[in-house]
């Protein structure tokens, strides 16, 4: 049932994000489930090149999921990002005729005091979104939106890929990354573990997956509960203007269930009382 359970607060954490409640040391757990990006704490650096005559646009993306980032030597400090920051987004403008580079944009999309880490899981299992929160920009105005950085952490138990910049909205303030990599697999928790300390059978067996089929069925069973009544009680508002108790659907089934299965264990253990007769009649 732990197991069921698990795989239940998977499937719904998929959906929503968790808050972190430790610092952010790069590991991150659901359920049973546990995540160790460590590996990852290094500098990364992503760009592109837009056209937008008559100039084009560099974009530089810079990020250590685990740490902050050194500052760039031989850069005047308003063209960098400040101390402190784990993701930082460079804007440069160049027109052909002069070559100059020009910074015209650079957004701190994380910064140390006020990350408020949070993360989703990929169901099933394939993967971990992190959502890492920065400054606000352009300014520190509570009218400026705060920029965030959301990056997408595929499994990939037998390759190693470099980072894919996805995205970057300034209406939005949110730049999306995806990067798939080992750390993104998750591991079972050592205190999850049998009870020999052993790890749990490796998935593919005949025993994982028949219980992988049966967890499915009951994560299945208890979605199409809640669906049925929480459907049925809102078509019941809707149509009806019901209220309390008339809210659950087909409720005089429901309210008679008790003395149907009332009725069928009675029935069961007649038969078994009486099951020593070989004879259809009741002697006198």
């Amino acid at each position: 049932m732990r197991d069921y359970l698990t795989v239940l607060c998977l499937v719904l954490c998929s959906s929503c994000y968790l808050v972190s409640a430790q610092p952010w040391n790069c590991k991150a757990e659901i359920g049973a489930f546990t995540w160790d990006l460590t590996a990852l704490n290094k500098e990364m650096i992503i760009s592109r090149t837009r056209s937008s005559p008559p100039s084009t646009f560099d974009d530089e993306l810079r990020f250590n999921l685990c740490d902050v980032l050194k500052k760039k030597e031989g850069y005047d400090s308003l063209d960098q990002c400040p101390s402190g920051t784990l993701a930082c987004f460079t804007e440069l403008n160049k027109k052909p005729n002069d070559g100059a580079e020009r910074v015209t944009a650079v957004v701190p999309l994380a910064v140390d005091n006020a990350l408020d880490v949070q993360y989703k899981t990929i169901p099933p299992l394939k993967g971990l979104t992190v959502l890492l929160h920065g400054a606000r920009w352009p300014d520190d105005s509570p009218t400026s939106p705060r920029q965030t950085f959301n990056i997408t952490l595929l499994c990939d138990s037998s390759n190693e890929f470099e980072p894919k910049f996805l995205s970057y909205s300034k209406e939005e303030s949110s730049m999306f990354v995806e990067w798939t990599t080992l750390s993104a697999c998750s591991n079972e928790s050592e205190d999850q573990k049998e009870p020999n300390g052993t790890p749990p059978a490796e998935p593919g067996g005949s025993h994982a997956s028949s219980s992988g089929g049966m967890r499915w069925f009951f994560i299945l069973l208890i979605l199409g509960i809640v669906a049925y009544f929480g459907l049925g009680a809102y078509s019941n508002y809707a149509n009806y203007g019901s209220r309390g108790w008339d809210l659950i659907p087909h409720r005089d089934f429901w309210r008679d269930v008790p003395y149907l299965v009332k009725d069928l264990v009675t029935h069961i253990m007649g038969s078994i009382q009486g099951g020593g007769s070989r004879s259809g009649y009741v002697s006198v």
